[in-house]
């Protein structure tokens, strides 16, 4: 977290109003998935909440500057709904999983700053170091990507252990995980698109379904349990696959000029 926030330069001029609309869908999509889902199942309702409560990936920037759009925006937005979320959903998961999650709101609260926070005001100070210091955190910023995928590694090698090891969690429930999962990122980009107008709808979209889900894996693995984190890491799949797309077709459109 810590190398991913380094370099991110925020600009007042990016602030906007669709902002403020983006971090309140995030929380509604997320509380709406989970009183849904509590008519199915509160695991189900759980993994569905973690994955959409997670907010803007840090990689969001990079994609919609290869798309050549407003990456000041999109920073704006990573910076405004990593720290919201990681304020407001310390006070959310313990009131909503109830007895599934035995911890306090404050313990929570000290774990996701030191998650969040920490790594965020201490990426803001490296502003004011030395310029060769400053180059050598730059520089650092390419081991980002080795560890995160890394991280995906563990995550899903202790997801994969903890179904292996639990015979009583059923194929079935997992598809029902993988399509929840599917769901969301669909009303995410989608709704993302709408929260603005004709200026900012990709970056608006892209920052509603774009997501740092590795926050959310983590909070989902420490407090709750894997199968809840397997929400997120199916999430992980598809916004990445859409991505791909999305760059993709940009790419194509950039060989093949219209005549």
């Amino acid at each position: 977290m810590f190398l991913s926030f380094v370099g991110l330069a925020f600009e007042r001029s990016a602030l906007r109003a669709s902002l403020l609309r983006v971090l309140l869908a995030n929380v509604c999509v997320a509380l709406a998935a989970f009183f849904v889902l509590t008519r199915v199942d509160d695991t189900l309702a759980l993994a569905g909440f973690m994955t959409a409560i997670s907010p803007t990936a840090i990689s969001a920037p990079v994609v919609i500057g290869l798309l050549k759009r407003r990456v000041d925006y999109v920073v704006a937005a990573v910076l405004l709904t990593n720290v919201s979320i990681a304020l407001i959903i310390p006070f959310l998961l313990p009131w909503l999983a109830g007895n599934q999650v035995e911890v306090s709101v404050w313990e929570m609260l000290r774990s996701v700053a030191v998650v969040v926070l920490l790594p965020l005001i201490l990426a803001r100070l490296v502003r004011y170091l030395p310029q060769p210091v400053q180059k050598t955190f730059s520089h650092a910023k390419k081991l980002t990507f080795a560890l995160w995928l890394s991280s995906l590694f563990l995550i899903v090698s202790k997801a994969s252990h903890f179904i292996h090891t639990n015979n009583s969690v059923p194929l079935s429930f997992l598809v029902k995980i993988a399509i929840v999962s599917f769901t969301l990122c669909v009303i995410n980009f989608s709704l993302g698109a709408l929260l603005s107008g004709r200026e900012f709808r990709r970056e608006t979209s892209q920052v509603l379904g774009q997501k740092n889900l590795s926050f959310t894996i983590w909070l989902a693995l420490t407090f709750i349990n894997p199968i809840v984190a397997l929400g997120p890491t199916f999430y992980i799949i598809f916004h990445n696959s859409y991505n791909s797309f999305l760059l993709y077709q940009f790419a194509k459109k950039k060989a093949d000029p219209p005549v």
